[in-house]
């Protein structure tokens, strides 16, 4: 063999021992921090304050377990909540859960009116603007189309309804 072919051969060699042998090739890196600084998650949250029942006249009812109510008749609800609605794209919604079980078919009640300072709120669309006090006003309506005795004495035991905020997801 020349010289040549022999050099040739000996680089050859040498990558391969560098390449599949455990060697590395230098190439050239360099690193740099984002300084992206520190993400902070946002909040939701509802607190419900003591509420006072009226009735269909917007009489206070003073204690709701020895009121009577009869067909037809609304009852309505209120008490202030602190909604906490922390986050840039937050958006939530504000409702009742059901109806306790065995609670009769002649009872109904209403989507939560809601006020912040004074002015109506959609409860579909509550945003980080909405967050702090509110008033929430629920009625409860006992059907006027109870037949006979239907639901004479009847306890309704609405002490497992539960104010619902939800947060949309995007």
């Amino acid at each position: 063999m020349n010289k040549m072919a022999k050099g040739a051969m000996a680089i050859g060699v040498g990558a391969a021992m560098l390449l599949g042998g455990g060697g590395t090739l230098a190439r050239w890196n360099a690193t740099e921090a984002a300084n992206a600084g520190t993400i902070v998650t946002g909040n939701l949250d509802v607190t419900a304050a003591k509420g006072v029942w009226t009735n269909t006249k917007g009489v206070v009812i003073a204690n709701i377990n020895d009121y009577r109510v009869v067909p037809g008749e609304a009852l309505t609800f209120t008490q202030t909540l602190d909604v906490d609605l922390q986050g840039a794209e937050m958006k939530a919604t504000l409702g009742l859960n059901k109806l306790p079980e065995g609670t009769s078919s002649n009872m109904s009640f209403s989507t939560p009116t809601l006020k912040q300072k004074g002015q109506p709120v959609n409860p579909m669309s509550l945003t980080q603007a909405n967050d702090g006090e509110m008033t929430a006003s629920t009625t409860f309506t006992f059907k006027d189309t109870a037949a006979g005795q239907q639901d004479v004495n009847t306890r309704i035991d609405l002490g497992d309804i539960n104010y619902v905020l939800n947060q949309v997801a995007k």
